[in-house]
């Protein structure tokens, strides 16, 4: 038989499992009767990126609920693992990237061509969650500085 606490925790892991499965069947409907993958339309665009930020903000919330039910020695690890394997994961990307930008691709695989332009999109795209991590972590950071 469950204790409270580990039934609590089961609640928020089932509200969150069900929530999600109804975010995704949202999306798979309005997906389904969408024009095409590269025709975007401003209304489609909105909705999306609205459902985006509803599904960030939900799993924010049960991401909390869920940090809160940990002690302290598996919050501990939790940080640590987040803080160091974020860099080591970090470090990998960046090296793997300038990989790529080089020409690396190339060598390894002489029938994938270079293209600039290409390889300008990809570098962006690929920076792009490199700098809203780095971002977050500064906001987070100052935030938790001032609150203390």
């Amino acid at each position: 038989m469950l204790d409270r606490r580990s039934w609590k925790k089961w609640r928020y892991r089932s509200a969150m499992l069900a929530g999600a499965l109804v975010f995704w069947a949202a999306v798979r409907l309005i997906r389904a009767h969408s024009p095409g993958p590269y025709s975007p339309r401003w209304p489609m665009v909105a909705l999306m990126t609205t459902a985006t930020i509803a599904l960030a903000c939900y799993s924010l919330v049960f991401a909390r609920f869920i940090w809160r039910t940990r002690d302290e020695f598996e919050k501990s690890g939790r940080l640590h693992s987040y803080y160091w394997g974020g860099a080591f994961g970090l470090m990998a990307a960046v090296t793997f990237l300038t990989f790529v930008q080089f020409g690396g691709v190339s060598l390894l695989f002489p029938s994938i061509t270079f293209d600039h332009n290409l390889m300008g999109v990809f570098s962006a795209g690929f920076m792009c969650p490199i700098i809203f991590q780095l971002l977050g972590f500064l906001i987070s950071y100052t935030l938790w500085r001032r609150a203390r």
